[in-house]
């Protein structure tokens, strides 16, 4: 019987096999990565040997420790030159990666077309896009279109799509990155980021450029260095504003600790409850009544009618209090609507 190399029988083989299968990606002894993702669920994705987290979600400090563990696994045998050539390819295309969202400009490609290059120049150059015009990055990330719908999927309007639509989007994005390059701001959280972000948005990249000079020069002439000595002598004030120096404050009275307790104010008398319920109607006084009358008389036949044909007297006034209400303040709502409430009326029982 063949001697199996790390295993003393078939059986045993098919042992560890067959237990081996719970820990692969989907089993059910699988050690998964578990990080929240943005869509509410959680990362399937395998940990990394001796990590909690995947590659993805496991941190520069994680990706350090898996590539020397990957080292020294190729230095023992256990990691093939070719899984470590691949390793090491796949970190370079995701450091340039990173690299290009702050300058696109920088040398390098993700993916090598081969012979089909001169094919992807012809085809951009077919929709009018000059390749050796574009920036690296974006001339990378038009590779990759061209390798996906004209290579593996051949698909013309996704093609099209790509360099009429997506294309100037990228161009914008990148011509974007590039004028935070030439201001020489890499960080947009800082003071002079956020002053060249209110410039750009107001008067484009000279006005952006011309702030962050201003900003600069005056930071920098707040203080003026003897070269000579090296000792930092302040050419003035830090700030325009009015700086009083401070002093001690003469303590006349001691520490407050020491002082006596100041008497408290006798707490407020309670509030009488409010009644509940609708308070009573307060009568009509006599010059109230031949307010309503003036206003009555000068409304015109049609609302006398109205007011003739309401039969009880509490209705009446009732009427006549929404009437001047109206005339006194037509544009108040609660008037509009109490005196449409009486209109509408009318108007059924017509």
């Amino acid at each position: 019987m063949p001697r199996i190399t790390g295993l003393k029988s078939e059986t045993q083989r098919d042992r560890f096999l067959n237990a081996a299968k719970s820990y692969v990606r989907g089993g059910a002894l699988a050690r998964t990565c578990g990080a929240k993702l943005r869509t509410g669920g959680v990362c399937e994705q395998l940990a990394l040997a001796g990590e909690t987290r995947c590659l993805r979600h496991g941190g520069p400090t994680a990706a350090r420790r898996f590539r020397e563990r990957q080292r020294a696994g190729l230095r023992q045998g256990s990691v093939s030159p070719e899984e470590w050539a691949r390793a090491e390819a796949r970190r370079a295309r995701n450091a340039l990666t990173w690299a290009w969202r702050k300058d696109p400009r920088l040398p390098g490609r993700t993916i090598d077309l081969g012979p089909d290059e001169v094919a992807f120049v012809a085809s951009a150059a077919d929709k009018g896009v000059d390749v050796d015009a574009l920036y690296p990055a974006l001339a990378d990330w038009l590779r990759w279109r061209w390798r996906r719908h004209q290579m593996d999927r051949p698909d013309a309007a996704r093609w099209h799509k790509a360099v009429r639509e997506e294309l100037p989007r990228q161009r914008a994005a990148a011509d974007a990155a590039v004028a935070w390059v030439s201001l020489g701001i890499t960080d947009k959280r800082t003071k002079a980021g956020r002053a060249a972000k209110a410039a750009l948005r107001a008067g484009g990249i000279e006005r952006a450029r011309a702030a962050v000079d201003a900003l600069r020069s005056a930071s920098s002439a707040a203080v003026d260095v003897d070269m000579d000595k090296g000792v930092g002598k302040p050419a003035g004030p830090l700030t325009p504003l009015p700086v009083r120096p401070w002093t001690a404050r003469a303590a006349a009275d001691g520490w407050k600790r020491r002082r006596s307790d100041r008497q408290k104010a006798p707490p407020a008398p309670p509030r009488p409850a409010k009644p509940l319920g609708r308070p009573p109607r307060v009568p009509d006084r006599p010059e109230d009544l031949a307010a309503y009358g003036a206003v009555l008389r000068a409304a015109g036949p049609q609302v006398r009618a109205m007011y003739e044909a309401i039969p009880r007297q509490e209705d009446r006034l009732r009427f006549l209090r929404d009437l001047a209400g109206y005339a006194n303040a037509p544009d108040d709502a609660g008037a509009q609507r109490r005196w449409l409430g009486w209109v509408t009326a009318e108007d059924r029982r017509a």
